[in-house]
């Protein structure tokens, strides 16, 4: 997310945000603490989504991991067992998304991922 809505949104946590992949993955190695959710867009420059959670889950294997995406296609997403959200959608759905897949008491890595 670009520019979220902090005090709407996320309230209680911090937020990392990131114009690429690459640079996600700089910014979760560099951050010592635990990152609870990575939430991605499918397509991105430089490292896909689902490329970004395989890394990530690599090194962190209890984040949690929601995809969206406005292209159409990119429902592919699904296929790989995380939750997909289709852009648009509004707040309160994201809010519900992600207090549900934080919720869960951990989200197993997808064989096919």
């Amino acid at each position: 997310i670009r520019r979220p809505p902090r005090s709407t949104l996320f309230p209680y946590t911090t937020l990392f945000r990131s114009e690429n992949g690459r640079y996600a993955l700089e910014v979760a190695a560099a951050h010592q603490s635990p990152i609870h959710l990575l939430l991605s867009d499918v397509m991105m420059p430089e490292l896909d989504g689902p490329d970004l959670a395989k890394q990530l889950r690599l090194v962190r294997p209890d984040i949690r991991v929601v995809f969206m995406s406005a292209y159409r296609g990119s429902m592919a997403a699904l296929t790989y067992g995380y939750p997909f959200l289709q852009k648009p959608f509004p707040p309160d759905r994201l809010i519900q998304v992600i207090h549900d897949v934080l919720a869960q008491p951990s989200m197993p890595i997808p064989k096919n991922l």
